[in-house]
Order: C-alpha cells, then structure tokens, then sequence
C-alpha cells in the first residue's frame, strides 16, 4: 500500500510539473516578439485582403470602383496582401517583405493614376501595405541570420 501511495504521489508531482513546463512554454511563445510579429503580419494581411473590397476611386456622379470592379493590377493587390499574410504566419519575412513591396508598389501606382479622385479605400490600402512592408522589416531584424539564409534560399 506505501509502494502503491508513493508511486501515485510521484505520478501526480509527474504530471503537474508538466502541465507547469507547457504552461511557461505557452506563455514564453505569446509573450515574445515573434509571436505578436506573426499576428501583426496575418492581421495586417487580412485588413489589405478585406480593403480590397472597399471604394478605390470614384467616377463622377456618385460611381465609386473598388478592387474587385478593377481587376488586373489589383488582382495582384490582393494576391500580395493574402500571401504577405501567409508568410508572416510562417515566419518567411523577406519573401513576405518582396510581397509587401509589390503591394506597396501596387497602391502607389492606383494612387498617381486616381490623383484627385482617390476614395478612402485606396488610402487605407496604401497604409496597410507601408505597414506590412515595416513588419517584415522588422521580422528580419530581429531574427537571427541563419533563420533569414534558410528563408533567402528557401525562396530562391
């Protein structure tokens, strides 16, 4: 019986100590920076995807075009948010910064065509995607370099 009570004592010390390990695990991986980088970036992606959606460009007479009534380029606009949204969740931050750019890129050139008849869609689009190019930015600075070779030559 003090064999059986010993063994159930060390099998329940067993098990706290680790549910406590997976618990500081957990907590160690929210808490640091590359987490909250990985959900800044998927969200970021996901609100350039969703103002895709939104008014671009008006064409007189209360007419307003939004991403999906423009097609071409901006097919590549959302392309380059949902996949910078994907490798932000998969930490591939200069694949993630190359699509970053292109959408930068991309809402630069609506911007100069639209000139004086830009819609607040395009606006916040363009912001979205400086953002996402300073989260990858940041996403490479702070990993370590062979994490960004692997990343570099994964890509290529």
């Amino acid at each position: 019986m003090i064999h059986a009570k010993s063994s159930m004592s060390s099998m329940v010390l067993l098990a706290r100590r680790f549910t406590l390990s997976i618990g500081r695990a957990f907590r160690l991986s929210v808490v640091s920076g590359d987490f909250k980088n990985r959900i800044i970036g998927t969200a970021l992606g996901a609100l350039g995807a969703f103002l895709w959606f939104m008014p671009f460009a008006s064409r007189g007479a209360g007419r307003e075009l939004a991403g999906d009534e423009i097609g071409g380029l901006a097919a590549l606009l959302l392309a380059a948010f949902v996949v910078g949204s994907i490798l932000s969740w998969l930490q591939r931050y200069v694949p993630m910064l190359i699509a970053a750019v292109i959408a930068c890129a991309v809402c630069t050139l609506f911007l100069f065509q639209s000139e004086s008849s830009v819609l607040w869609g395009l606006i916040a689009s363009a912001m979205v995607a400086a953002a996402m190019v300073v989260c990858a930015a940041v996403g490479i600075c702070f990993t370590d370099k062979s994490t960004v070779d692997r990343a570099y030559k994964s890509f290529l």
